[in-house]
Parts: C-alpha cells; structure tokens; sequence
C-alpha cells in the first residue's frame, strides 16, 4: 500500500523526465568507467558534443557553477579587492565565436537551439520539480507564479476578472495574452506574441508566413517599436527584425536576440551587487559625518571608483544621514504629500498623525 502511493507521488516528478535521466545516468556511466581505468574516449567524446551540440552555455552544470561563482565573488573581492567576473560576463565580453558559444546548429542557422540542445540541469530545482504542477501555477515553492508556459490557473483566473470588471480594453488585452503564453505550447508562443504586438491574428499569419516563401510585409504593423513582455506591464525588450520573428516561428530566439538578452542580465546583476558595495560605503560615510564631523578620504576614493563625482558622494552620504535621524512614519509622511487627494491616503494620513508618528 505505502509503495503504491510512492509510486503514485512519483509520477508528477518523473513526467517529462525522460531526457534528463537517460541523459545523466549515459554521464555517469562513461564517467564510473574512465574513473575504473576502462577507458576515458567515451566520457571525453560525450563532454565534447555537449559543446558542438549547444556550445558552452549548454554545457552540464554551467548553471551550477555561475552560481557558485556569484556565491563566492564577495568574499573574493575582500581578499583580493576585485570581485569575480561571472562566467557569462566573460564569455559574452570575449571573441568566442557564435559556434562555440551556442554549438554548430544555432550558429548555422542563427537561431538559439540551446534550449533544446543543452544538456539538462543538475541544481536540486531541476533534478526536484514538477513540470505538471508549474503549468498549472500550483507548485507550492512558486506557487501562483505565472509566465511562458507555467501558471494557467492564476492566469486564467486574472483574465475572468478583468473580462467581467475592467473597462480598459488594452487591460483586458494584456490579461488575454498572459493566459494565451502561459497555457499554449511553445511552437505557438511567437504566434501569439505576434497577436499582442499588433501583427495579423495567428490564423492568418500563417496564411503569410512559410518555409518556402517569406514575406517580410506581415511585420509592417502599426505599433512598431520594441516587442513588450506583457508580463512585465509591456515594457519593451528588443526591437525585432524579420530574422528574429523567423526564430520565434520556430520556437526560438535568434542569436542577437538572446544575446541581447544575455547582456541585459549580467548587466542588471552587476548593477545590483554595485549598488549593495556603493551602499555599505555610503553608510560608513554618513556614520563618519553624524559622529566625527567629516569623511575619510579613504571613503571618498572607493566611491569615486564606482563612478560618483565628488558632488553626488556627499549628496549621497547627507540624504544617507538624514535616513538615518527619521522614522519610517515621518518618511512616510513626506512620500505621500503629492497623494492627498486619494481618500484612502489621506485617512492613513490623519490616522499616522492623530498618534503623533509623523513628528
């Protein structure tokens, strides 16, 4: 009885498994007899089509190491004063061909088959989740987390509301989209992303669009500009060429496009972990300021590295003071001034002062 519920349990983990545990255990295998002295051909002809087949980025375990990399940049940089590049910033910031960051078939065709191609993950989220259940918006780690090709539930339940009590139509637009990406298959994503930029409705662009004959006037639609992510409140990503909506007809992206991607990321995440060095230096600073009267030196030249003129420290490191010698309630206060007129606002606002929080 209790192996028949297991074995229940299990199938959820298993579905759409295939790949990856045939494709592991083919590793361990050629690995457990290189290891046996039986011969290294098989796991070095094995860890070689990881790179012809998806290039370094679809190597085994990439994903694992960029993280352990991030993990360990801080305490790196306090050692030797410079924190560690991520392995995606130096692979896009260097003259590595397309070939070898993508493998053969993506750089032949230009289009970005990784996904497809890659080997599978081996983080205990992509050895432990639950494809049914990310689909369906219920994974209880992400629950009701919506995007391409996972949450149908809570997307399905937002575009009921917003059909029966929204009168915005671009609103309720948006809320179709978000359910047509998050439950139709990936070959119709591009289709459907086409739909929400303006382009003819998915069953007459296939009637413009195949193989054989391409017509670049299906893509001269109104609302030209950035293609925008409706789950991210349509703000724009790339402008698309012809080359790029072909990729997305089939299932993929071009290589400019994921590298742009790509660059975007790594960017945003360096922005992030300066920010956090730029804000410890900043506190130093305004400790300094409240309790000796100025800021060290040392102080100022670790900011001016970043970027920050001798004008924007102090600015910076006074707003920091002030942060510090106010109440959350009083920021409050001032945040709010502009929205008075919300009557929701405003009684929070009598009631912040009518216990003399905002002094």
């Amino acid at each position: 009885m209790v192996l028949e519920v297991w074995v229940q349990l299990g199938k959820p983990f298993g579905l759409f498994k295939t790949f990856q545990h045939n494709y592991l255990s083919q590793l361990a295998e050629y690995a457990t007899k290189a290891y046996k002295g039986k011969g290294e051909a098989g796991l070095v002809a094995f860890m070689t089509q990881m790179v012809f087949a998806a290039g370094v980025f679809g190597v085994i375990g990439y994903q694992t190491a960029e993280t352990i990399l991030e993990k360990m940049s801080p305490t790196i940089q306090k050692i030797t004063g410079k924190p560690l590049p991520s392995l995606t910033e130096l692979i896009l910031t260097s003259d590595i061909p397309n070939v070898v960051k993508y493998g053969i078939p993506s750089a032949t065709l230009d289009v970005d088959l990784t996904a497809t191609l890659a080997a599978p993950g081996v983080s205990v989220q992509d050895l432990v989740s639950v494809p049914a259940l990310d689909f369906l918006g219920l994974n209880p780690i992400r629950p009701f987390e919506v995007g391409k090709g996972r949450g149908l539930i809570p997307s399905s339940l937002n575009y009921l509301v917003k059909l029966f009590a929204s009168d915005d139509p671009y609103e309720k637009r948006e809320a179709y989209v978000q359910f047509l990406q998050s439950g139709v298959p990936t070959s119709m994503q591009g289709a459907v992303e086409a739909y929400y930029m303006g382009i003819p409705n998915p069953t007459s662009y296939w009637k413009f669009w195949s193989l054989e004959n391409e017509s670049e006037d299906i893509f001269k639609y109104p609302n030209y500009g950035p293609q925008r992510d409706p789950f991210k409140r349509g703000r724009g990503e790339v402008i698309r060429t012809f080359g790029d909506w072909r990729a997305r007809t089939l299932s993929a992206y071009s290589l400019d496009e994921k590298e742009a991607l790509k660059l975007v990321y790594v960017t945003t995440r360096l922005k992030s972990n300066l920010r956090d060095d730029i804000s410890s230096y900043l506190v130093a600073g305004a400790h300094h300021l409240m309790k000796d009267g100025f800021v060290p030196l040392y102080l100022v030249d670790k900011l001016m590295k970043f970027g920050l003129t001798y004008e924007q420290i102090f600015e910076r490191i006074i707003n920091r003071s002030q942060l510090m010698n106010t109440t959350i309630l009083q920021r409050l206060q001032k945040s709010t001034r502009s929205l008075t007129a919300n009557e929701r606002i405003q009684r929070l606002r009598n009631e912040t002062l009518s216990h003399g929080w905002g002094n």
